[in-house]
């Protein structure tokens, strides 16, 4: 514990807190002690001067003693009564901290008072300590809200703490971290302002971790010689010139530094890590599209200059070991199916209802597994904080590679039960038979994916990205592709070609075809193109009767694409259904692991 000196002066008082550096040694940063708390330093008279770290029931007994006799001051107007206030929950929160049973349940029994429900962790000490009842009811649920508004206040002080470089253990039980609480409540603007303060989150910046080259080699280094053959192992590297005429002469060996690189080049991405980043690169599949609802809440939806809410892919998480990918707002989509070889292998558990994950920090996690970076980082899972009352826990990513301040090392997205007005899609499967399929070789369609000059996906590029023409007082039609399934084998023919492209197929039984949008087809091929150094299978290309289905597998998983047909640019909606709601049992939620 690291206990921060406090020096008075005649007009203002500072405090020091203690902040970690990487060296583990202490340092101090002052912040300002408000005068108003030195004015009414007789506040804290009540609160027991010894230090401890280990109260007695005697001392807590005490603590609260302290807190109903500052209670009375909390009425005095002006400074005085914020202060009270600041110091009776500096109290409060003090008792709470070296509590035996920080919930209070026996307490709140012994006073018939209802247990509060919930995930908010401060709850229990908020209703006993401040005398709130949950379970009477006056009609507009006050006391209920009361301990509501505590919990934030408390949840505010947490984030404070977080700020300055303090935790809760570097405070003792006893008069001076009492004062230095109310030192930081005070420094804020009060209690009131401690519930409302933003929810920081340092995953904020879009940009991806920066790396450190140096530390970037040495996590490489030892995951390869891990690969190899582990701690313990011998490496050389022959330096070998090899003549005109064949003849090979050895030349001693390469220096350790080469020897080190080369040993690094090895070092493989981690499978947890390789099966998210190829789970994020498979939600290309779903396109970004605007959907009719504002942005913002409040504006008007009806006003040409209201901005539309983007209807981004929704990650879900299935109880039956699948993960989908599909839009949320709109009615139907591509919606893509991931089930990874090793079960479980990304959250490292099973879920027990549908777990969606937030997709404002998804993308600031996919942000940081794209390319080589995937291979220095690691995943896991921690627990969702209280004041997320659909919170399961969080995905993390984390790095040893990170330059510069390790706090910037992970990056955590909430993952929590499906809520709100909207629900992801899935697809039908009384509806997914086939009427037709092929297989095509991966190769085989790569070539026809990729980014290059004269590929089908950049010929199909160039006319959807116009912006498609409508006739007057009519609707613009998105172009579409018409695939064929037969003995020649997987024909594509869309507007963007002037004669019909054929891919080379196997297996092929009985003919069909469809047409689905071109933008979702195109969409498909960038995607596959993007994994396609890791497809281990050929392709197999179906029909259901609503759908056109791609299926291939990874070396991490099995994938499946469904296309919903199109109308005159229209998706059908035959085959893509909302997910039916599964929720999790109350009270359960993920098991943290491999994280801290």
């Amino acid at each position: 514990m690291i206990d921060a000196p406090i020096n008075i002066q005649p007009d203002t008082e500072t405090v020091y807190e203690a902040v970690d550096t990487d060296a583990n040694q202490d340092c101090v940063a002052p912040i300002a002690y408000p005068q108003e708390v030195s004015e009414n330093e007789d506040l804290l008279e009540p609160i027991p001067p010894t230090a401890t770290r280990s109260p007695t029931d005697f001392d807590r007994a005490n603590l609260l003693k302290g807190f109903a006799s500052i209670g009375t001051a909390v009425e005095a107007a002006g400074k005085r009564g914020r202060v009270a206030t600041a110091t009776q929950f500096a109290v409060a929160v003090l008792s709470f901290w070296f509590a035996r049973n920080p919930k209070f349940t026996a307490e709140l029994e012994k006073l018939n008072f209802r247990i509060p429900t919930g995930k908010k962790e401060f709850s229990g000490a908020a209703s006993y300590i401040y005398g709130l009842n949950t379970g009477y009811d006056d009609g507009k649920r006050t006391t209920s809200k009361r301990v509501t508004s505590l919990c934030s206040r408390y949840e505010g002080l947490l984030r404070e703490l977080i700020k300055r470089g303090l935790r809760r253990e570097d405070f003792d039980f006893g008069r001076d971290s009492a004062r230095r609480l109310v030192a930081i409540i005070t420094d804020v603007g009060g209690t009131n302002a401690l519930e409302h303060t933003p929810k920081e989150d340092r995953d904020e910046d879009p940009k991806p971790i920066p790396l450190s080259a140096e530390r970037k080699g040495n996590v490489l280094y030892l995951r390869g010689t891990e690969a190899l053959g582990g701690e313990g192992t011998m490496f050389r590297m022959p330096l070998e010139v090899v003549r005109p005429n064949g003849n090979v002469e050895r030349k001693g060996e390469a220096a350790q530094s080469l020897i080190e690189a080369a040993i690094a080049d090895t070092a493989p991405t981690l499978p947890r890590t390789q099966a998210l980043a190829e789970l994020f690169e498979m939600g290309g599949c779903v396109l970004v599209e605007l959907s009719s609802e504002p942005k913002k809440h409040g504006s008007d939806p009806n006003d040409p200059n209201t901005e539309k809410r983007p209807d981004e892919p929704q990650v879900v998480f299935h109880e039956n070991g699948k993960i989908t990918q599909s839009p949320l707002v709109r009615q139907s989509g591509v919606v893509v199916e991931t089930r990874t070889h090793v079960g479980d292998l990304i959250l490292g558990q099973n879920v027990q209802g549908h777990t969606r994950l937030e997709t404002r920090m998804r993308k600031r996690i996919e942000e940081n597994l794209r390319g080589d970076r995937r291979r220095v980082f690691d995943v896991g899972v921690i627990e969702a904080e209280a004041d997320t009352p659909t919170g399961l826990g969080r995905l993390v990513i984390f790095t040893d590679a990170a330059s510069g301040d390790t706090e910037r090392r992970s990056v955590n997205a909430l993952l929590q039960g499906l809520s709100g007005r909207h629900v992801p899609l899935d697809v039908d499967p009384n509806t997914l038979k086939p009427v037709t399929q092929c297989e095509v070789a991966a190769d085989i369609l790569n070539a026809n994916a990729g980014s290059h000059e004269g590929s089908y996906a950049t010929n199909a590029e160039k006319l959807f990205k116009r912006k498609p023409k409508a006739g007057k007082g009519k609707e613009a039609i998105r172009p579409e592709v018409t695939v064929t399934i037969d003995g020649r084998g997987l024909t594509l023919k869309s507007p963007a070609d002037a004669n019909p492209v054929t891919l080379r197929a196997t297996g092929t039984k009985d003919d069909g075809n469809t047409k689905v949008r071109l933008d979702d087809f195109v969409a498909f091929l960038r995607t596959f193109a993007k994994v396609h150094s890791e497809v281990t299978s050929d392709v197999a290309c179906w029909m259901g009767e609503a759908v056109l289905c791609f299926e291939f597998a990874t070396r991490s998983a099995k994938h499946r694409v469904f296309i919903p047909k199109s109308a005159g640019g229209h998706r059908s909606e035959r085959s893509i259904v909302k997910i039916k709601n599964q929720p999790w049992p109350e009270g359960q939620s993920l098991k943290p692991n491999n994280f801290g």
